[in-house]
């Protein structure tokens, strides 16, 4: 187990920065009020495989993803991901990917996440595809599109379940919004 507890950072990663990937086995890695000033407060990293359980709660940052940045690509296979009361200026209160999130299975939770910009509960810069596994979200909020999800590509989901609750938007999209494609 590790974790991080009140740790911040003048740049990025308040609690921790990985320059390459993160791969996650089993174990638990928790972030608990980290906070950064440019993006991920509780986590920077370039591409995540999450299999373990990874916590987030009550991180922040003032620029893009409160809880975790990711600069690639992201996979989730199994475990848990959870982020709660995670926030951000920017896109993406919980979680911000640059590149595509693809889940195989397992379970990502976003609760009473939000963003003054895009996504309350998490940002993706391209494409979504959900192949088995569960995506919920209860009470996270944007102040522009999207206050459970907002994805600038394609959402496909083969399988799974993806679920919101009293999710909301200033703008359109009160649980997910798209700009591309959805099947």
């Amino acid at each position: 187990t590790m974790a991080f507890n009140g740790c911040s950072s003048n740049s990025t990663g308040g609690g921790l920065y990985v320059y390459e990937n993160v791969l996650q086995n089993n174990g638990a890695i928790a972030f608990s009020s980290c906070r950064s000033r440019i993006a991920g407060g509780g986590l920077f990293v370039r591409s995540t495989q999450n299999s373990g359980r990874m916590a987030f709660r009550n991180c922040s940052s003032p620029g893009k993803g409160g809880g975790l940045f990711v600069t690639r690509d992201m996979t989730q296979n199994a475990g848990m991901m959870e982020f709660s009361n995670c926030d951000s200026r920017e896109q993406g209160g919980g979680l911000y990917v640059i590149g595509n999130i693809m889940q195989n299975h397992g379970t990502m939770e976003f609760s009473s996440c939000s963003s003054s910009d895009h996504g309350g509960g998490f940002y993706v810069d391209k494409s979504m595809m959900q192949n088995d596994g569960t995506m919920t979200f209860s009470n996270c909020s944007s102040e522009s599109e999207g206050g459970g999800i907002y994805v600038s590509g394609d959402v496909t989901q083969n399988g799974g379940v993806m679920g919101f609750s009293n999710c909301r938007s200033e703008a359109d999209g009160g649980g997910l919004y798209t700009f591309g494609i959805t099947t």
